[in-house]
């Protein structure tokens, strides 16, 4: 059971009940192992960074992990008619271009069979150097607002308080040593982030199918 309004289980809430999942954009695999901790759920990825690719195969967790870019992968899976009960999206739709993001939404509403869940920070967020740790693809590209989701037919919920982890917020000019005060601070203020998206840094957007 996961702490109510936690990064986690607003992730398992956004997903529900489910048996089966593509991951698009897996990275090293870790975060979907936490996620899916205890779950018997069926789990197919995507990743396009070979370095992520390859730790993610050693978590045993994927049935089917592919490697490529997820335009041109979930395009593939879309003509050989594959489905799964929950498509997500985890911090990735920002490192493409509009263009590729919404293909790739069109996609993954075609290969869901209850629901899609996108998970992004809310309007365009710079990425600092030290994110992209020599992986190309790490960029952002794009930003997303709450409206466009909405209009899209997607339920929005927020994550992470605006005031701490915006680009210029404060847990993100200083030191990991000295943020645990304003950690504590942000989970006090996840249940006002959680139904009003629009004081949240990032969103989770979920489509029924």
């Amino acid at each position: 059971m996961k702490l109510p309004f936690t990064y986690l289980w607003s992730y398992l809430s956004a997903i529900g009940k489910t048996s089966s999942i593509l991951d698009l954009g897996t990275d090293d695999g870790q975060f979907m192992k936490d996620l899916s901790y205890g779950k018997n759920w069926i789990v197919d990825g995507i990743e396009i960074y070979k370095p992520s690719f390859l730790k993610a195969t050693t978590t045993k967790l994927y049935r089917h992990l592919w490697l490529g870019d997820l335009e041109t992968v979930t395009k593939r899976l879309v003509t050989r008619k594959q489905k799964y009960d929950v498509v997500l999206c985890s911090q990735v739709l920002e490192h493409l271009d509009k263009n590729k993001g919404r293909k790739v939404l069109k996609f993954a509403e075609k290969l869901a069979t209850k629901r899609i869940v996108f998970a992004l920070p809310i309007s365009y967020m710079n990425q600092p150097p030290e994110f992209l740790k020599g992986n190309p693809y790490q960029a952002h590209r794009s930003g997303w607002t709450i409206e466009e989701f909405k209009d899209l037919g997607f339920t929005v919920s927020g994550t992470g308080l605006k005031l701490l982890w915006s680009e210029r917020g404060i847990c993100r000019t200083l030191s990991k040593k000295y943020r645990w005060p304003f950690v504590i601070l942000g989970y006090l203020f996840a249940p006002l982030c959680y139904f009003f998206p629009e004081v949240a840094s990032g969103m989770i957007a979920v489509k029924e199918v």
